[in-house]
């Protein structure tokens, strides 16, 4: 039973990782490519490194002074300052890192969080409830040993986020003179 819900685990991070597609299947049945097969999303994407050290170190810390009890929402939302029920039950809201990362968006911290369960910097219990644990990758973030960097989709400019818009309101104005 455990082997399997570690199984199912790695196949879900299938859908965060940002390394070829291909290869990462070839990988959970042991065999190995050469993490480039030109025809997935993730080889034809354009990506960019970044930086993600102080978005890690402070979900990482928020889950060492809880003293590792809690999930990845509880954490996710103690970080964006959320005013929950379950925050306010749980007393994150007193928590050091609540409200820590507030300007960051939702999608972003969960983005890096995945980043962080399949690099092995946090690990997660097989338990009914599945919870955050630290690992010794996570510790030297935690002690400014280690940066973490991340494989994240290039943002496009901001003339080329427009243009569609644009097209779209013309389409829009030609319809409602019809």
């Amino acid at each position: 039973m455990e082997r399997d819900r570690e199984r199912l685990r790695k196949m879900t991070f299938y859908c965060f990782t940002n390394d070829c597609l291909r290869d990462y299947i070839l990988r959970y049945f042991g065999e190995y490519g050469s993490n480039y097969c030109g025809n997935c999303q993730n080889c034809i994407s354009q990506f960019e490194n970044v930086d993600v050290t102080d978005i890690a170190g402070a979900l990482i810390g928020c889950v060492s002074s809880c003293r590792q009890r809690y999930g990845v929402n509880v954490i996710i939302d103690t970080v964006r300052g959320a005013n929950t029920a379950k925050i306010r039950q749980y007393r994150m809201d007193s928590n050091a890192y609540y409200s820590a990362l507030a300007k960051v968006p939702a999608h972003r911290l969960r983005m890096v969080m995945n980043h962080l369960m399949l690099q092995d910097f946090l690990t997660v219990t097989n338990d009914e409830y599945a919870i955050l644990r630290l690992t010794s990758k996570g510790l030297s973030v935690l002690n400014n040993e280690e940066t973490v960097w991340m494989k994240l989709v290039k943002e496009q400019n901001n003339s080329e986020k427009e243009t569609p818009k644009k097209s779209r309101k013309k389409k829009n104005t030609l319809a409602g003179a019809g």
